[in-house]
């Protein structure tokens, strides 16, 4: 557990770099900080999310798993966890 200040220092930082060149883009596909070659995401609630795919090339031009950021992505879309989306959006559509 961290204090109250270092989680949100920590959080900025996530959402504006934790990605890299790639943070706007996360942000707008999965809508929530993350961080690393193994994705680790934040949500409000419930408060953290964990997707780890090992890359099967080794080496890629996106530092981040293909499908740990899908796994990210599917499950912030089915749950509504967007944190910049104001309805829920309905993945079946």
């Amino acid at each position: 557990m961290v204090s109250a200040e270092s989680s949100r220092y920590a959080l900025t930082v996530m959402t504006t770099a934790g990605l890299y060149e790639t943070s706007g883009d996360w942000l707008y596909l999965v809508g929530c900080p993350a961080r690393g070659a193994s994705v680790v995401a934040s949500w409000p609630s419930p408060p953290a999310g964990a997707a780890w795919a090992r890359s099967r090339r080794r080496s890629t031009k996106q530092a981040t798993a293909s499908r740990g950021q899908l796994a990210a992505a599917y499950l912030s879309s089915w749950f509504g966890l967007d944190i910049f989306a104001s309805a829920v959006h309905d993945p079946a559509s």
